[in-house]
């Protein structure tokens, strides 16, 4: 099951969660986006690596795993769904 992120759009909607929040003692921290800056840059220093000459192959090391790739896209979740789905 997806945990659930929507907390609403109205007014009314806003407070109800608010208070299931409260009510539960959920402690929210947020500490700004680094993991989004880092994966700005990443996406930045790849592209300027081919765009500077740079081959596919020297860009091996910094990829992630297949194993991660699988697990971050979901790819197995939605090969069954294809199977299910479109049969």
């Amino acid at each position: 099951m997806e945990p659930r992120s929507n907390l609403g759009s109205t007014a009314a909607t806003a407070e109800q969660a608010t208070y299931r929040i409260r009510e539960k003692r959920v402690m929210v921290f947020m500490l700004g986006n680094p993991t989004f800056a880092v994966a700005v840059q990443a996406i930045y220093d790849s592209l300027k690596h081919l765009k500077d000459g740079g081959s596919l192959e020297g860009l091996q090391d910094r990829q992630a795993s297949p194993a991660l790739l699988r697990s971050v896209n979901r790819t197995d979740e939605f090969i069954q769904q294809q199977q299910t789905y479109f049969p």
